[in-house]
């Protein structure tokens, strides 16, 4: 009943944890679809010999991790999905916190907690404005079961926005009118491979044109954007 949703590129060393998480899961009715973008270190050749889990094995070039991720969905069996990055994990109870949930509210998001680094990360409401995706959700991967039929009315990752696609769709459909379900269980842990301090730039100047799209007052959004450039300044 639930897609879990990889893209892959060269990640043999961390693929095999993910993999782990997924067979120690009490919940079995799941597909693992994997968008690999045609890696060359065993990443392929580890997952189509994976014979005890419902691998959905993808292999094209892509365009980059939303590209990926948008022809996974678009692949997908189920009605829900949860990203999942390669170098994450799901704790035992994952799938069924968010399936019970799920039957509990029927909502579009069902969101969860989370570990990152020494921080639990809960699900949050009302600040948008200031935290933009992670003031009204959770994290994208891990911590966040999505209605795949969101994608028919508020579109798919935006190709425009290379690190923050996913913060873009889910405040739309959030501001949009989709219900969530916010709940306290911690699901598993997100790995920080990928986030570093050179594409801190790039991160945010997407992260406030997603904020002035998405938010009501621009002046605020563009005060809050030049105190993130002084606070970060000695790391761009």
């Amino acid at each position: 009943m639930i897609s879990i949703i990889t893209a892959t590129k060269n990640s043999k060393k961390l693929i095999e944890n993910l993999a782990n998480s997924l067979r120690n899961q009490s919940f079995r009715n799941f597909e693992w679809v994997v968008a690999d973008g045609n890696s060359t270190d065993g990443t392929i050749e580890y997952l189509k010999s994976i014979d005890d889990l419902k691998v959905n094995l993808l292999v094209r070039d892509d365009f980059g991790i939303y590209d990926a991720l948008n022809f996974a969905i678009q692949h997908s069996k189920f009605e829900y999905y949860i990203v999942v990055g390669s170098d994450d994990i799901f704790y035992p109870n994952a799938l069924d916190s968010f399936w019970n949930s799920y039957l509990e509210s029927k909502a579009d998001f069902v969101l969860q907690a989370l570990d990152f680094g020494s921080e639990i990360v809960y699900p949050a409401k009302g600040l948008g404005w200031l935290r933009g995706m992670n003031g009204i959700a959770s994290s994208h991967s891990v911590g966040s079961m999505i209605r795949k039929s969101l994608h028919n009315q508020f579109g798919y990752y935006s190709n425009k926005y290379s690190i923050v696609a996913d913060q873009f769709f889910i405040k739309q459909a959030i501001y949009g009118g989709a219900s969530v379900y916010r709940g306290n269980t911690i699901v598993g842990r997100m790995g920080n491979e990928g986030y570093s301090s050179s594409n801190l730039i790039d991160f945010l100047t997407q992260f406030f044109s997603v904020q002035i799209k998405t938010e009501k007052s621009k002046f605020l959004q563009i005060l809050l954007h030049l105190i993130r450039l002084i606070r970060y300044y000695r790391q761009l």
